[in-house]
């Protein structure tokens, strides 16, 4: 058997070797060259026709309504598992989300209420939404809003199950606040360019107010607790009078990305 393997590889190579040589455009063939092309006719015409064969099968193979119908369902399972890891993905982070608030919720010196936002403003998406608790959860006007990275806004109304927030970046939702470093107070409120920005505002000209210091709540009105993070100071616009300035403030939260939120309560607060 080996021998026999030997003489058919032999006899493969001299045929390629012969079918090259006749390829060639500069040069004229010898006898021994015809009478060797005229022998190997046969086993060439045979290995072109069992390329051919193979060629065939492995397409009539692939196009069979079975493996069609294989083909579809692997595809249907890649989908399948794609989705799978998408959503296995999006609980993770919404499991590290939700166990951020659970620990504030849990070490927080202020009254807490825990809520998922449920929609946003139709006509004004980027600084409206609408969480799932309301006055019969225990969430009152004015109440403050926040996430664990920091304040994101104040609830503007309620009914017994849901409440409306108005966030910082809205024009209307104005809180008193105050430079974490110095201590200085003022007001911060939206810009109203749809930037997200916020702006600490009613600061006289030399207000000891600079940049990257932190922005916090001051707790002035007794309607939102004191200390909690807004933002940190980005820029300074001086006015054209030159006699005040203001800073404009980065939101250590993205207030277009909220999902899970704390409503945050003074015990006893104060209603205007």
């Amino acid at each position: 058997m080996e021998n026999r393997n030997k003489i058919i590889i032999f006899f493969l190579l001299v045929a390629c070797i012969v079918t090259v040589r006749l390829s060639s455009k500069d040069r004229e063939i010898t006898q021994v060259e015809r009478i060797l092309a005229e022998g190997f006719r046969p086993m060439q015409q045979s290995l072109m026709q069992a390329t051919e064969n193979l060629i065939l099968f492995a397409e009539g193979v692939s196009n069979h309504p079975a493996v069609a119908r294989e083909n579809e369902l692997l595809k249907s399972q890649i989908a399948q598992m794609e989705v799978e890891t998408d959503l296995e993905r999006e609980y993770y982070f919404e499991n590290i989300r939700l166990r951020k608030l659970l620990n504030m919720r849990e070490t927080s010196e202020w009254q807490v209420i825990a809520a998922d936002v449920i929609a946003r403003g139709i006509k004004s998406w980027d600084d409206t939404m609408t969480i799932n608790m309301g006055e019969d959860d225990g969430v009152s006007l004015y109440d403050g809003v926040m996430t664990y990275n920091g304040l994101v806004g104040k609830i503007y109304q309620v009914s017994p199950h849901t409440a409306e927030v108005r966030l910082l970046n809205n024009r209307l939702g104005s809180v008193a606040a105050m430079t974490e470093q110095t201590r200085f107070p003022g007001v911060i409120e939206g810009i109203g360019d749809g930037s997200g920005l916020l702006q600490l505002i009613y600061l006289p000209h030399d207000a000891p107010v600079d940049l990257n210091q932190t922005v916090v709540t001051s707790g002035l009105g007794g309607l939102i607790p004191k200390e909690i993070k807004i933002g940190y100071i980005s820029s300074i616009d001086y006015n054209e009078d030159g006699l005040l300035k203001s800073a404009i403030v980065t939101p250590f939260e993205d207030l277009d990305r909220l999902e899970e939120v704390l409503v945050v309560k003074l015990e006893g607060g104060v209603s205007p």
